[in-house]
């Protein structure tokens, strides 16, 4: 590169470029955390626009790898020194961003392993569980502060007090964990957690992402199926019709990608899926035109 990485985009804030040993406070983390977030993806974008070769974009990946890792390293130092001492609100925000942490750390190793097979993502399963155990902390934390206690709606599950935020918080990694995801428990954790939450979180609303994490569940489970046959043979037999494990949903099952999509002028919502060989479908999510009925 003609320049060095810092030096690409302007200083913002005045936080310090260099990782400490032990950040000083979560605001700290999370400004560094998204300082460099964005210089990675700006620098990366550049370099895959540039005649550049896989070593130079790989040496370029390993030094993101490694400030990575101190910031990861001052996190925990942070948790370690003051986590007794934290507040019910901070605690929240530190486990936001070990979310953050555990997103990051499955990128950078998804992208290092160069696989473009879609059952890659299943050796993240650990990670994946993780970050569920971590929202629904969040989510425990945050209805504890409510004045009232989380009721249980009509299927038994409980629901906590609406909140809005402008920041990114549990809403993005839950969907992705419900998205990418193939074992049927854990994304549908994901999907229990976004339906209870009742939060906003930018443009993010979690209501809507569960809703649109079942739709993909039930058409990548669905595909499975069919491909199968509607069960597997055990050593009992067979078994009813549903998934088990990961392994179960083919790569040909398997969504390159899912995401909400609104149509402010014609008032609908869609969840956009691509599959391989470039095809792409707008399938309609009713729950986005419900909430637009609502806000009219």
């Amino acid at each position: 590169m003609d320049q060095p990485l810092m030096d690409t985009v302007p200083l913002e804030g005045s936080f310090s470029l260099e990782v400490p040993e032990c950040f000083s406070s979560l605001a700290e983390a999370r400004d560094l955390f998204e300082y460099y977030s964005y210089v990675f993806r700006h620098e990366y974008h550049k370099l895959s626009n540039l005649d550049v070769t896989s070593l130079e974009l790989g040496a370029f990946i390993q030094t993101c790898v490694s400030l990575f890792q101190k910031w990861s390293g001052a996190l925990d130092q942070f948790e370690k020194t003051r986590g007794p001492s934290l507040t019910t609100r901070e605690h929240v925000g530190l486990k936001i961003l070990q979310i953050q942490r555990c997103i990051q750390t499955m990128l950078f190793q998804h992208h290092l392993s160069g696989t473009t097979d879609p059952s890659g993502w299943d050796m993240y399963n650990p990670i994946f569980q993780e970050i569920v155990s971590l929202a629904a902390s969040v989510v425990e934390l945050s209805g504890d502060r409510s004045p009232s206690t989380p009721e249980a709606d009509p299927s038994g599950q409980r629901r906590f007090k609406p909140s809005f935020t402008l920041d990114m918080g549990i809403i993005g990694p839950l969907y992705d964990v419900a998205t990418l995801c193939r074992d049927p428990l854990i994304r549908r954790r994901a999907v229990d957690i976004l339906r209870s939450a009742s939060r906003q979180e930018g443009v993010f609303n979690s209501y809507v992402c569960a809703v649109a994490a079942e739709r993909v569940i039930a058409l990548e489970e669905g595909v499975a199926l069919e491909s199968t046959g509607g069960f597997s043979p055990t050593l009992a037999g067979q078994r009813p019709q549903y998934i088990s494990r990961c392994s179960e949903v083919p790569g040909t099952a398997r969504l390159l990608y899912a995401y909400p999509k609104l149509d402010i002028a014609r008032g609908e919502g869609f969840l956009k899926v691509g599959r391989g060989e470039g095809i792409e479908m707008d399938l309609p999510l009713p729950a986005m035109a419900a909430m637009l009925d609502a806000e009219d």
